[in-house]
């Protein structure tokens, strides 16, 4: 049964027939125009709010926090040069998560600013700040509306694997972009709805009853898949020329620095017997393919735009 759809990214008004189900209540579909793949319906604001609510944040080890804090440096210096100078920098990190950018951001000297909807999220990276003496400061949404930071010119805003969570990304990112003045940049990570591990996954999720996933998506968590061509036409309706959009593989070192920590390499593998099970050889084999994935067919498991702000 075709689906009466309005593309929340590119406004395209069409019927759309149902890819795949998940999780019971949803489809997934793709819209003509644009090509951004969305779950079916979208889930409201208070459906969201209730199934976060009893959502476990990811608790990280005080080591392995250290340790991501470091892995960010690279990207940090990678925006700063995009930005150009290193003059008095401020940077806003929407959905910052533990908050190992922003602690990088700190420890550089720059001007650090976060907003975030988790409470616990929020209050750990206050307690870190007062502990250590440096200056991050956090807006609780779900508190705080964005628009308390109206008046703040941020020379860099930064959503690392958030935009796939939004109920509806360009009008975060047009609120966003209220936020800089023309030349700012914008960073964006997510998945990459082309990368051909999804494609492969796709082929085995039933059978390993992961039916509640479809390439990128898994409603209510993840609402929407990108690939190039969907991102650049959300970048431009949002106020913003892109700069740089393209695939990364997982453990690339610079992108998605978690990952490096997710996908052990075939030493690794040998060296911890505990892991020589399904999940944990098929996690190598990840680490091993991702890079010919991306090299050879640009289909690698994250995405990354660089836009700047018209």
């Amino acid at each position: 049964m075709d689906i009466k759809y309005q593309c929340p990214i590119c406004d395209f008004d069409q019927y759309c027939k149902p890819l795949a189900s998940m999780a019971e209540k949803y489809v997934a579909i793709k819209c003509r125009e644009c090509q951004v793949v969305s779950a079916y319906p979208i889930p409201s604001l208070d459906e969201l709010n209730e199934y976060y609510s009893s959502y476990q944040p990811t608790q990280e080890t005080p080591e392995r926090l250290s340790t991501l804090v470091e892995l960010h440096e690279g990207i940090l210096e990678y925006l700063v040069a995009k930005i150009g100078h290193r003059e008095n920098l401020s940077f806003l990190d929407y959905g910052f998560g533990v908050g190992a950018f922003l602690k990088q951001v700190a420890q550089k000297g720059f001007h650090a600013y976060g907003a975030e909807f988790s409470k616990q999220n929020c209050e750990q990276l206050e307690n870190f700040s007062r502990q250590n003496n440096t200056q991050i400061h956090t807006i609780q949404l779900s508190d705080t509306p964005l628009e308390s930071l109206s008046g703040k010119n941020f020379d860099c805003i930064t959503l690392f694997q958030v935009i796939e969570h939004i109920i509806n990304p360009l009008e975060l990112l047009s609120s966003l972009s209220s936020l800089q003045n023309s030349g700012g940049i914008l960073y964006i990570e997510c998945p990459n709805n082309d990368a051909l591990y999804l494609k492969v996954k796709n082929a085995i999720r039933e059978q390993v009853n992961r039916g509640d996933f479809f390439d990128s998506l898994n409603p209510p968590q993840h609402l929407y898949g990108f690939n190039r061509h969907s991102m650049q036409v959300l970048l431009e309706k949002a106020g913003y020329m892109p700069l740089e959009i393209s695939d990364y593989f997982y453990a690339d070192g610079l992108h998605q620095v978690e990952t490096l920590l997710w996908y052990p390499s075939f030493q690794n593998l040998l060296q911890n017997r505990s892991a020589w099970n399904f999940y944990g050889i098929s996690k190598s084999l990840i680490g091993f393919f991702e890079p010919l994935a991306s090299k050879f067919l640009g289909a690698g498991g994250g995405l990354y735009a660089v836009a700047r702000k018209k």
